[in-house]
């Protein structure tokens, strides 16, 4: 496990992966919301990327695929990336985030 929040703007996740890796897996939970059957707007897929220009390129790509971005169910994932929708309904979120993330 990298780290994990408590009660972030409602909010409980874990962060896991390896420390100093360019990529992560976080898993969130909204207090008092049932997640309900996959998927949903709380399954999400973050990739964070260190590098501002490779996480602009990684946003083109999915622009240029037709993809627009989606206004994410948890507002923490607007302060350093964008949410897209994947063609099977999961919530895919490309982040340039302070490191570490």
């Amino acid at each position: 496990m990298v780290s994990e929040f408590k009660h972030h703007n409602g909010f409980d996740g874990v962060v896991l992966g390896h420390a100093g890796s360019g990529y992560h897996h976080e898993s969130t939970h909204q207090h008092g919301n049932e997640a309900g059957r996959v998927p949903s707007n709380d399954n999400l897929l973050v990739f964070s990327i260190r590098e501002r220009y490779e996480w602009g390129r990684a946003v083109r790509r999915v622009d240029a695929q037709g993809d627009k971005p989606v206004v994410p169910f948890d507002p923490r994932r607007a302060e350093a990336g964008k949410a897209f929708d994947d063609p099977d309904g999961y919530r895919v979120v490309p982040r340039n985030p302070a490191w570490p993330a």
